[in-house]
């Protein structure tokens, strides 16, 4: 298929009118009609009817548009980022998950370039949650992932960092009582807990099988200020990180009182894949920095 084909598709459906896409496009009507028609065959697709003022998408039209929109953007961020490399200036693609971005990244980002002053490179980063990331690593989108284990053990994992997590309970529940609790005894009441797919899901599922303990979810989130606020609200309790907005909620904070309370977080990447020069370096400097300061501490507010 034609990719200027795609982009007069997509011009046509913008401007409504043979003779204004024409126009903008820099082509004559006749070519465009053409192009038009040799796509509509291609795809055995009819993409627009005739109206009184120009063309419309009809119901078709307007579904494959969607995807036109996503598989050329795609293109231009990758045409862009082959540019970069291509001219000296190399890439550092990172996947992450939300709670690194704000911390944890921009200071390892920082002391990178602190140590390799000259090591010129752009970093192009995705937010997801942490089997996004691990997506993005297996199909080549992102050179390197930051994120809780991922199932994947073919992927490299370097451990980067840790966070302590805490049990929340609303303010009325009987362990508000207490400062700490120890996870068998919370594993009696009902939970809020983390969708499946997400790192703090895989995490807190097996603090509690370390515990010897399974656990009942009545509600399962994706991020944790909504498991925050169903657990304020009463739906049960919950195994998070330490949130600044516990504070604004009528939740109790109580200490797990079991050795494995925290989280850990890892740099991963594919030793298989094509990865740029400054990928590489980050890499190396990543596993320097663990060799001589240990796991970082990512913490969230």
């Amino acid at each position: 298929m034609d990719f200027d084909h795609l982009r007069y598709f997509q011009t046509l459906a913008a401007c409504g009118s043979y003779t204004a896409a024409a126009k903008q496009l820099f082509i004559s009507q006749p070519a465009l009609s053409y192009a038009i028609s040799q796509l509509e065959a291609r795809t055995e697709i009819k993409l627009f009817e005739r109206t009184a003022r120009g063309v419309r998408l009809t119901p078709a039209g307007e579904e494959y548009l969607k995807h036109v929109d996503r598989a050329i953007e795609e293109l231009d961020i990758g045409k862009a980022r082959a540019r970069t490399i291509a001219g000296g200036a190399s890439i550092v693609r990172i996947s992450l998950m939300r709670v690194l971005g704000a911390i944890f990244l921009p200071n390892a980002i920082t002391r990178f370039k602190q140590a390799f002053p000259d090591e010129e490179c752009k970093f192009d980063l995705r937010l997801g949650i942490a089997s996004e990331v691990a997506a993005d690593i297996e199909e080549g989108r992102s050179g390197i992932g930051l994120c809780s284990r991922v199932g994947n053990e073919e992927l490299k994992h370097i451990a980067v960092a840790k966070q302590k997590l805490v049990v929340i309970a609303p303010r009325d529940h009987e362990l508000a009582r207490k400062d700490s609790v120890n996870l068998i005894e919370a594993a009696r009441y009902p939970q809020v807990g983390f969708a499946p797919g997400t790192g703090l899901r895989q995490t807190v599922d097996k603090m509690y099988s370390d515990a010897g303990v399974s656990v009942r979810y009545l509600s399962e989130e994706r991020e944790d200020y909504t498991v925050t606020g169903m657990v304020a609200a009463g739906f049960g309790i919950a195994v998070v990180p330490r949130l600044a907005i516990f504070d604004q909620l009528d939740v109790r904070c109580l200490e797990i009182e079991n050795e494995n309370n925290y989280r850990t977080f890892y740099m991963v990447y594919s030793e298989n894949a094509t990865l740029t020069s400054a990928e590489k370096r980050f890499i190396e400097f990543a596993q320097m920095e663990v060799a001589e300061r240990g796991l970082s501490n990512a913490e969230m507010s």
